[in-house]
C-alpha cells in the first residue's frame, strides 16, 4: 500500500522555522460533572451552578459582542450534561442519586430535564422527519414527557432556572406541547397528576418501543406523575389582556426570570423561519417589539442576520444560477456584508460572495472578498477554508493570512478542516511551521476523534489534486486512510487510479473501492464500473472474462440502487458487450420488458444480443427488428450498429438487405405498436 510518493511539488517546500506549533487539550467539561457526581460532591456542583447562574444573569455587556457568561452557563447544560446520557441508564441513576442527596436542589432536577431533552433528540435523530419510525417518534415523546415533568419539579424547588423554560421552548417545537402541560398553564392546575405515555397497541412494537428505551433508562412501566400546580416561577398566560401559549408562553416564561437574556432569541427565531410556519417579518417585529429592548445594536445586528442566512447560508450561486438572479443575490449579500455589526456576519456574507464567484469562474473578482473574510482571525466553516485554500494556490500573497486564520481557527477548535491543515502543515513543516510529526499526529487524531468520517477530509484532498498539488494530496489522502476516514481513502484510491503523484495502481485503487462504506459506496460502485469496464477490453481467456463480467454485473447493479447517475444506461450499455450466456440469460427478462417499453438502450442491448453470433442467441432477423425500432439517434445504437452489423462491407449489404423486407408495422416496442 505504501508507495513512494512522486513528482515532487514546490508547494511542499520546506521554508525557514518561524513558528512553534502546540497541541492545548480540548477542554470538554466544565465541571467535570460525572466525577463530581461519582464521588458525591454534590454541594460543589451546586455552588458552581449558582456561580455561573448569577454571572450570566448580571452580566453586562451590551456594548460588546461577548456574551461569554450566558454561553458558558448554558454550555454546561448542552455538552456536560451530554457527557451524563452517552453513560445511559448508569447518568441516569447518578442524577437519582443527587436527588435522593439533596432533595430541595432545582439542578438536580434541571440537568434530569436537559437528560431528557438530550435522549429526545437521540431517539429522534434523522436527517429528515419522514425517516423517523414510529417506535423512534413515541420514544422521542416519551423523553420529552419526562424532561417537561423533571423541568416543571426543578423551577418549583429553585425559581431562578431560566434555562428551564428555554430548553423547553426547544423540545416543544421539535415535538409538540402535550395537553397536559398546555392545560396546567392555561389553568395553573391538574386534577390528574398521572401522565399517560402514548403507547403502541400491538405487542411487537410495543417490544421495540421497551427495547429502544432500554438505552436511555426510560422505564413506561413504571408512572409518571407530574406537579398538580403551576410553579410560581411561572407567570401567567395572560399577558396584555391575551392569552399566550406554546412557545410564545415558554419566551416569555424564561425571559420573566433572566430579562437580559440574549441566546434565548437566537434559538427563539429558529421556530420563526418560514420553514416552521413563521416569515421574516415576524422575526422583524420580534426584533422591533419591547421583548427585544434590552439588546445592545450588535445584538439586534446579529438576530436580523438570521433573515439572510435563511436566504443564503449554504446556498451559494453557480454557473447554473441566472445571472439577473445572480446580481440581485450578490448586491443583497453586500449589502448585508457592510451593515452587520456582529464580525462574524460580516465575514460570512463575504465568504458567500468568494464561493459563489469562484463557482461562477471569478476568482479575480473575489479576490477583495476574500481579503475581508480574512480579516478576521479564525472561520468556522469547512466550506470556506476550502474556498480560501484554492484561492491561495493561484494567488501566493494569501498565504501568509490564510496560515495565520488556520492556526486561530484549530487552536479554538472552530473547524475540522483547520485541525487537519494545522496538522498536515506541521507534520510537513510547511509556511513557517516547525515540523513536529508528534504534534502533527495529536491534530491528526483530534480530528478523527472529532468526527471520524467529516467528508473535509476529501474536500481538502480534491483541492490539492485539482491545483496539481499531487505530493500534498497523496500525503494527506494517505493520514486519512490510516484514520479510516471514507472521504479519504475514496481520494486515495482515485490517485492510485490516475496515478497522480504516486505510481498507478489499478488493483490496489479497486481494493480501496470495494473496503468503502455505505456512505461512499455509490461513488466507489461508480469508479469500480468504469476499471471494470476497462479490464474487459484486454480479458484473455473465457474464465478470466466471466468472472470480470460477474463483478462488473453486480457493481453497476449496486450502483442503479443508489439511483447512480446514468446508471441504467451504463447497465444496459454493458448488456450489449456481455458474452458469457448465464449473464445474458440474466439480464434477458430486463431487457426485453424495458425494450417493450421503448427504452432505447435495451433495444439497442437486443440488437445487440440477437446479431451477435457469439452471444448464443443468434437471431439475426430479431436483432434487425430491434435496431430499427430503436431511435435512430441513440449513441448506444450507433455503437452497436457500426460493432455488430457494420462492421464489414458484406455486413453493411446484409443488413440493408434485410431491413429493405421489414414493414413499419412489424417493429417492436409500445411505441411503434402504437403506429
Amino acid at each position: 500500500m505504501i508507495d513512494p510518493i512522486l513528482n515532487q511539488s514546490p508547494q511542499l517546500a520546506t521554508e525557514p522555522p518561524a513558528y512553534q506549533p502546540q497541541f492545548i487539550q480540548e477542554e470538554v467539561l466544565l465541571y467535570d460533572l460525572i466525577l463530581r457526581l461519582q464521588s458525591g460532591q454534590y454541594q460543589y456542583i451546586e455552588q458552581n451552578l449558582y456561580e455561573a447562574n448569577k454571572l450570566a444573569v448580571n452580566e453586562i455587556r451590551r456594548e460588546t459582542v461577548q456574551d461569554a457568561h450566558e454561553i458558558h452557563y448554558i454550555n454546561f447544560f448542552e455538552f456536560e450534561v451530554n457527557q451524563i446520557c452517552n453513560l445511559g441508564p448508569q447518568g441516569l441513576t447518578l442524577l437519582q442519586e443527587w436527588q435522593e442527596a439533596m432533595p430541595e436542589s432545582g439542578y438536580a432536577h434541571a440537568i434530569e430535564a436537559q437528560y431528557w431533552f438530550c435522549w429526545a433528540y437521540r431517539y429522534r435523530s434523522t436527517d429528515t422527519i419522514d425517516k423517523v419510525s414510529e417506535s423512534m417518534w413515541l420514544a422521542a415523546q416519551a423523553c420529552a414527557s419526562r424532561m417537561y415533568v423533571a423541568g416543571l419539579k426543578a423551577l418549583q424547588l429553585d425559581p431562578s432556572l431560566w434555562i428551564v423554560p428555554s430548553t423547553i421552548i426547544q423540545s416543544i417545537g421539535a415535538f409538540n406541547e402535550p395537553e397536559w402541560l398546555h392545560q396546567l398553564i392555561l389553568t395553573g392546575q391538574l386534577a390528574n397528576s398521572e401522565i399517560q405515555y402514548e403507547l403502541p397497541k400491538k405487542p411487537a412494537p410495543l417490544a421495540e418501543l421497551k427495547t429502544m428505551l432500554q438505552d436511555s433508562g426510560l422505564d413506561i412501566t413504571q408512572p409518571l406523575y407530574c406537579p398538580t400546580t403551576r410553579p410560581a416561577a411561572l407567570i401567567s398566560p395572560l399577558i396584555d389582556r391575551k392569552i399566550i401559549d406554546d412557545k410564545e408562553y415558554w419566551l416569555h416564561a424564561s425571559l420573566a426570570i433572566h430579562p437580559k437574556q440574549f441566546q434565548l432569541f437566537r434559538r427563539y427565531i429558529n421556530f420563526l423561519l418560514p420553514r416552521w410556519g413563521g416569515s421574516h417579518e415576524r422575526i422583524q417585529a420580534l426584533i422591533a417589539s419591547p421583548l427585544c429592548q434590552h439588546l445592545s445594536d450588535i445584538e439586534r445586528s446579529r438576530l436580523e442576520h438570521e433573515i439572510w442566512r435563511d436566504d443564503f447560508a449554504g446556498n451559494y450561486a453557480d454557473t447554473d444560477s441566472e445571472p439577473a438572479d445572480f446580481r440581485q443575490w450578490l448586491t443583497k449579500t453586500k449589502k448585508q456584508m457592510n451593515s452587520a455589526l456582529y464580525p462574524f456576519h460580516r465575514q460570512e456574507s463575504a465568504m458567500w460572495i468568494v464561493v459563489s464567484l469562484i463557482n461562477r469562474d471569478k476568482m479575480t473578482e473575489a479576490l477583495p472578498y476574500a481579503q475581508i473574510a480574512l480579516e478576521e482571525e479564525q472561520i468556522d466553516d469547512d466550506d470556506h477554508i476550502i474556498a480560501l485554500l484554492n484561492i491561495t494556490f493561484k494567488h501566493p500573497e494569501f498565504i501568509p493570512s490564510f496560515v495565520a486564520t488556520i492556526k486561530h481557527s484549530a487552536l479554538t477548535r472552530e473547524t475540522i478542516a483547520a485541525r487537519i491543515l494545522y496538522a498536515f502543515f506541521c507534520d510537513q513543516g510547511l509556511h513557517g511551521f516547525q515540523r513536529n510529526p508528534t504534534i502533527a499526529e495529536q491534530w491528526f487524531q483530534d480530528a478523527m476523534l472529532a468526527e471520524p468520517q467529516n467528508p473535509i477530509w476529501g474536500g481538502l484532498i480534491s483541492t490539492f489534486t485539482e491545483a496539481e498539488d499531487y505530493q500534498s494530496a497523496v500525503l494527506l489522502a494517505k493520514k486519512g486512510y490510516e484514520l479510516s476516514n471514507d472521504s479519504a481513502t475514496f481520494q486515495l484510491a482515485y490517485l492510485y487510479e490516475q496515478g497522480l503523484g504516486i505510481r498507478q495502481d489499478i488493483e490496489c485503487a479497486i481494493k480501496l473501492y470495494q473496503g468503502l462504506s455505505h456512505s461512499y459506496l455509490q461513488e466507489a460502485c461508480g469508479n469500480l464500473y468504469v476499471l471494470y469496464r476497462q479490464q474487459l477490453i484486454t480479458c484473455r481467456t473465457d474464465d478470466e472474462r466471466r468472472t470480470l463480467e460477474r463483478k462488473t454485473l453486480d457493481t453497476i447493479i449496486k450502483y442503479e440502487q443508489f439511483d447512480g447517475h446514468n446508471a441504467i444506461y451504463a447497465l444496459l450499455r454493458l448488456c450489449s458487450i456481455l458474452r458469457t450466456p448465464e449473464h445474458i440469460i440474466e439480464m434477458l427478462p430486463r431487457l426485453q420488458s424495458e425494450a417493450a417499453q421503448g427504452v432505447p438502450e435495451a433495444m439497442a442491448a437486443l440488437a445487440a444480443i440477437y446479431g451477435s453470433k457469439k452471444k448464443g442467441h443468434y437471431n439475426y432477423h430479431n436483432g434487425v427488428l430491434w435496431l430499427m425500432a430503436c431511435d435512430p439517434e441513440n449513441a448506444l445504437l450507433e455503437e452497436v450498429k457500426q460493432t455488430v452489423f457494420e462492421n464489414s462491407f458484406f455486413g453493411r449489404i446484409k443488413l440493408a438487405w434485410v431491413q429493405a423486407g421489414i414493414e413499419p408495422h412489424q417493429l417492436p416496442g409500445a411505441d411503434n405498436n402504437m403506429v
